[in-house]
């Protein structure tokens, strides 16, 4: 099966699987990050989202870019986290682990019978 995440999933982890890749990998350019976010299977992740995003985390000090000379190109803009955005990618995954926590406690159905009788507070409707 393919994945496929609804898009406000991915714009709502984004700004945090960004941060966490540019913790973990180090500073790297635009293109490089959209592989990569690829490749630990998040989808593609076009520059029309990327890149503003990118944008609006530099506005808030979270990333930096840095002009880099090209050896046989052009030169790239490589976005680096700061110190600023290692704090935020700290308080931001405790409180998405608390929230999807929160989420798989309701969604998990292991205390429910789909018996059509009342478990734990829930009333189950449909057929077993």
């Amino acid at each position: 099966m393919d994945d496929q995440w609804p898009s406000p999933w991915t714009r709502a982890g984004l700004e945090m699987c960004l941060l966490a890749l540019l913790d973990q990998e180090g500073g790297m350019h635009g293109y490089r990050i959209a592989v990569h976010l690829s490749e630990r299977g998040l989808g593609e992740v076009k520059g029309g989202t990327l890149y503003p995003a990118l944008a609006r985390m530099e506005d808030r000090d979270l990333v930096a870019r840095t002009w880099t000379p090209g050896e046989n190109g052009p030169g790239r803009k490589i976005i680096a986290i700061t110190g600023t955005g290692r704090a935020h990618l700290r308080r931001t995954v405790e409180q998405w682990r608390s929230w999807t926590g929160r989420v798989q406690r309701l969604i998990e159905p292991e205390n429910i019978e789909h018996d059509g009788i009342e478990h734990d507070g829930i009333e189950q409707q449909g057929e077993p």
